[in-house]
């Protein structure tokens, strides 16, 4: 992995994992530290999954005085898997940010070059993207959700391309996500995959999703060693094989440059419990 370093952060209970290039900054926050109950513990930021909104409510509030970022500055898309941008500015601050009416709607990627504000992205497996660009008219910057469909439709490069129009594209970073060896799809699924982003094929029928999206920031003009890539959060515990302990301990370990206690936050385990683990499962 490559690109501008992340770093834990942690604040009043709430954490999240912190990536910064050219002073544009991103957040991409755990699930600790909120108010909601089960399903949705604790810290969910979705109010269109069934959480109570009060709990979402607080849960944003909380997330913002961690972050310093001013709720109203927040810029909230309505995400629809498709391929659709919208540049925003000072007159979308706020939406969003407090209700689900005032969404942008059918949005799955913003950009902008207002000074402040807050561009967010939901997700879960998906991949969500922040690209970062300079230029004689400032720094600009794009957050985009990027599911299987919006990939394969080339949503990433189309963010990329439009910020890098009159912007020298300067980094970008993949965040947390399914992995590369865990987006399991069918045959027919896979050959278009396969056809679209060549080499994107990781064995057992997966798919490594990071792969396309770093292969489209690159066609678009990121420099290669400019793109980071993040790691699932991923529970060990509710693996499904011995396998996939295996896959997600070693994806926690390479995203965290090796660091076992930081690895042992990401898959939410012990220390003790992730060296126990290693020892059994033979990974250095």
């Amino acid at each position: 992995m490559t690109g501008p370093a992340m770093e834990w952060c942690e604040r009043d209970g709430v954490s999240w994992l912190a990536w910064e290039a050219a002073g544009v900054r991103a957040a991409f926050p755990a699930r600790t530290g909120g108010v909601s109950p089960p399903p949705f513990d604790s810290l969910n930021l979705g109010l269109s999954v069934g959480d109570d909104p009060a709990a979402v409510a607080e849960n944003r509030r909380r997330l913002c005085a961690a972050l310093g970022v001013p709720q109203e500055r927040l810029v909230v898309p309505g995400q629809v898997h498709g391929v659709a941008l919208a540049w925003v500015g000072e007159h979308e601050a706020g939406r969003g940010a407090f209700d689900a009416a005032s969404v942008l709607a059918r949005r799955d990627g913003l950009l902008t070059d207002a000074v402040g504000l807050g561009l967010t992205v939901s997700y879960a497996d998906c991949l969500p993207v922040v690209i970062v660009a300079e230029g004689t008219m400032g720094r600009a910057l794009a957050t985009v959700h990027a599911g299987w469909r919006g990939l394969l439709a080339g949503i990433v490069g189309a963010a990329a391309e439009r910020l890098g129009r009159d912007r020298r594209l300067l980094a970008a970073a993949v965040g947390p996500s399914i992995g590369p060896r865990r987006f399991r799809v069918d045959d027919a699924l896979r050959r278009r995959f396969e056809a679209r982003f060549p080499g994107c094929g990781t064995g057992a029928g997966a798919v490594d999703l990071w792969h396309c999206a770093r292969a489209d920031l690159e066609r678009a003009g990121v420099p290669p060693a400019a793109v980071r890539e993040f790691v699932k959060r991923i529970g060990v515990a509710k693996a499904n094989s011995v396998a996939d302990v295996g896959a997600a301990i070693e994806e926690a370990l390479a995203f965290c440059g090796g660091n076992v206690v930081q690895a042992a936050r990401l898959l939410g385990v012990t220390f003790r419990s992730l060296r126990y683990r290693l020892e059994r499962l033979g990974i250095d």
